[in-house]
């Protein structure tokens, strides 16, 4: 009888009710192939947020892409680990405590990156503190400001787009793509704020009638009742 059937016990012999069973295992008591599996869902270059969990999730997420019982050799095995041991600047976005750490000892190439995905994710928090260290903020977002900016409007990240317009980031220039991109995805709060702040000057129709258009093209009716 196995440890986890003895745990069961009756209430009452003469009732169905069962007693629930108590964990017997955890993550760690998972073969390891099992292991690497999942992880390999997790993907690469989410090193900082698997390996600190425990040895084994270090150990399996290094070497998930290596069957072990196919080793080689011990090379086998150093060569997977230093081909998994990284985190990327996508992943370090999603953690303020993370992408601090990174402002302070990660390269200056990885700081930018990181700046330019905590801005098309916005993370004003990240953003800040990349400034504080000394990022340029338009150095990083040079030639791909477009870009960063319809993505911004896309997710609704209307704190990021007024953030990045008070650092003098070139929102103007960009004006057609951010409204087009709002029109689309239906952000009818920054279409009103960019409106307000006479950033779609609706007296000239040919801004008015773009909106509407576009509006009306991906049946974003909202949008087009107020701007009719």
């Amino acid at each position: 009888m196995t440890p986890a059937r003895k745990r069961m016990r009756l209430e009452d012999v003469g009732s169905n009710s069962v007693e629930p069973l108590e964990p017997s295992a955890t993550m760690n008591d998972l073969p390891s192939e099992v292991m690497k599996n999942i992880f390999s869902f997790v993907g690469k270059g989410n090193y900082c947020f698997v390996a600190p969990v425990s040895k084994d999730f270090c150990f399996n997420y290094l070497t998930m892409d290596v069957i072990e019982d196919k080793f080689a050799h011990k090379m086998d095995c150093q060569l997977a680990i230093g081909r998994n041991k990284f985190t990327t600047a996508a992943a370090a976005s999603f953690s303020f405590e993370l992408a601090e750490y990174c402002f302070f000892k990660a390269p200056e190439k990885f700081q930018e990156q990181l700046v330019r995905k905590a801005v098309r994710k916005g993370k004003v928090d990240i953003v800040e503190i990349g400034l504080a260290m000394g990022v340029d903020l338009k150095k990083t977002l040079l030639y791909v400001e477009g870009g960063v900016l319809q993505d911004v409007v896309k997710h609704g990240s209307l704190e990021m787009l007024k953030f990045l317009i008070g650092k003098d980031v070139d929102v103007k220039s960009e004006t057609f793509n951010i409204l087009e991109t709002a029109a689309t995805y239906d952000q009818l709060a920054i279409l009103k704020w960019l409106y307000r702040n006479k950033f779609i000057p609706f007296s000239n129709g040919h801004y008015g009638d773009f909106v509407l258009m576009t509006a009306a093209r991906f049946g974003k009716f909202a949008i087009v009742e107020w701007g009719g």
